[in-house]
């Protein structure tokens, strides 16, 4: 996501902390009466975020009484002269306004849409978002930092739970649902899909406990500063030639995308460490032939072969994420066949695991709730109509109506149309043509594609020559 860097924050009673937590009789559109800042959750290199909570008349107190709130400043664009600034806030929560509407539990959910027309310190165009609380973190507390030992704090029915959530969110941003027999929704173009590029164990938030995830709470993407919507059909005008030693023979990008992402993820979380997918590593990728689909090709997963990952995980489990991980896009997972795979094999393991571990603390501790989600102040429903980027300055007051949304893409979004004929965001997602970097190159940062995405392929926490602006964060950030 691209902005202003946010000024560094200190800690203290007179700190720049303590003013955003009490800044909210100063915006435009607020939570409203008895609403409180209680706690700073953090900053990133463009945003900041914070926790509030409804502290006023029990009486009046909403059903939704702990929000997230995002503030990020989202810099405009010299259209004449063609300089793209990258993902914004703003497109932000436009994509979450609009999968907001999805009805899925596996993705966080957004009230409402951009909140625009403040300033706060020395951003002079505020963003903010208002985003669905999660208590229990995020999955990145199941894996050890470098050079720790390996956690194994998840056994293997933790981890089909955990893999099932990733599937139906897929499917959800590919489908518009998340039952894998149901038609695509209504409203949705059938040759679009979102794809969220920022795939990581940070950016996967653990909800509360239900009937359905009794013991490990719901996983939730979230973080959608990357995301986009993609066609299916993988348009060749922004297909990029691919590395050169990775010689990808159906090249696209869009829920295959995310599928191998998720592969990448869950091979973190069994291997119990950080793992590095580095894209101009010129070691050979492995062939497994534990069954027909991995013998097909070469897929780019790591440590997932050992005598102590066959002896801890079933072939099931590791064979699955193998798939996902798969070089070429056509041979991984349909996000369809992925959601009922998983589905099928947490049914086999809950129904037979025994003495399974102690989770931590923070994790044991999230209460139970209903099914039913509960529902925002009205208030806060605001206009979510996508604005025009041109014209962004002119809307950020709530009584100044917005363009009609469009009807095409996704629910109503195609931010496709936003891009400037050349852009540098245009090169990262299908028209470079750069060489492959030394190997010494840091390992700072995420890309955006995947192995027959675009030509180059997931580096969880690298940074590729294809991706000239950098649309990915650091794994520890």
């Amino acid at each position: 996501m691209n902005g202003s860097f946010v000024p560094f924050i200190e800690s203290g009673p007179n700190s720049q902390v303590a003013a955003f937590l009490a800044s909210q009789p100063d915006w435009r559109q607020g939570l409203g009466p008895g609403w409180k800042g209680t706690k700073f959750l953090g900053k990133g290199g463009y945003d900041i975020v914070g926790l509030w909570e409804y502290k006023g008349d029990p009486m009046r107190a909403p059903a939704v009484t702990k929000v997230v709130v995002k503030v990020a400043e989202d810099t405009d664009q010299d259209i004449d002269k063609n300089i793209f600034r990258g993902k914004t806030a703003y497109d932000e929560g436009n994509i979450l306004a609009k999968l907001s509407k999805v009805p899925t539990n596996h993705v966080i959910k957004q009230y409402g849409g951009n909140r625009v027309g403040d300033k706060f310190l020395d951003m002079d165009y505020v963003v903010r978002i208002y985003l669905e609380f999660c208590p229990g973190g995020d999955l990145d507390q199941f894996i050890a930092r470098e050079g720790e030992a390996p956690n194994h704090l998840l056994d293997e029915a933790d981890l089909w739970a955990i893999f099932n959530c990733l599937a139906i969110g897929a499917l959800a941003m590919h489908r518009g649902t998340e039952l894998p027999t149901e038609v695509r929704r209504q409203g949705r173009k059938v040759n679009t899909e979102i794809c969220h590029y920022d795939i990581k164990p940070d950016n996967i938030l653990l909800g509360f406990r239900d009937e359905h995830h009794a013991r490990l709470p719901i996983c939730k993407y979230a973080d959608f500063g990357e995301a986009l919507e993609e066609e299916t059909c993988g348009m060749p005008e922004r297909m990029a030639h691919p590395f050169r030693h990775i010689p990808i023979q159906h090249p696209r990008k869009g829920a295959c995308s995310n599928t191998f992402q998720i592969g990448a993820v869950m091979n973190c979380l069994l291997v119990g460490n950080f793992i590095n997918f580095n894209a101009d590593d010129t070691s050979p990728p492995t062939i497994c032939t534990d069954n027909h689909w991995l013998r097909r090709g070469y897929n780019h997963s790591i440590g997932l072969n050992t005598d102590d990952m066959r002896q801890r995980y079933s072939d099931n489990l590791r064979t699955l994420i193998m798939e996902c991980m798969m070089r070429e896009a056509t041979f991984r997972p349909k996000s369809t066949d992925l959601a009922i795979r998983t589905a099928a094999a947490l049914q086999t393991a809950d129904f037979v695991a025994k003495n399974r571990p102690i989770l931590p603390p923070s994790v044991a501790a999230i209460p139970m709730v209903g099914l039913l989600q509960p529902e925002p102040p009205l208030e806060w429903d605001i206009d979510t109509s996508e604005y025009d980027i041109a014209q962004r300055d002119y809307v950020i007051v709530p009584d100044i109506p917005s363009p009609t949304p469009d009807t095409g893409g996704f629910l109503g979004i195609k931010l496709t149309e936003y891009l400037p004929t050349w852009s540098p965001f245009a090169a990262s997602h299908g028209s470079s043509t750069s060489t492959t970097p030394p190997r010494s190159t840091p390992a700072t940062s995420v890309s955006s594609q995947g192995p027959g995405v675009g030509g180059a392929f997931v580096v969880l926490g690298k940074a590729t020559p294809d991706s000239l602006e950098d649309r990915g964060r650091d794994w520890k950030t």
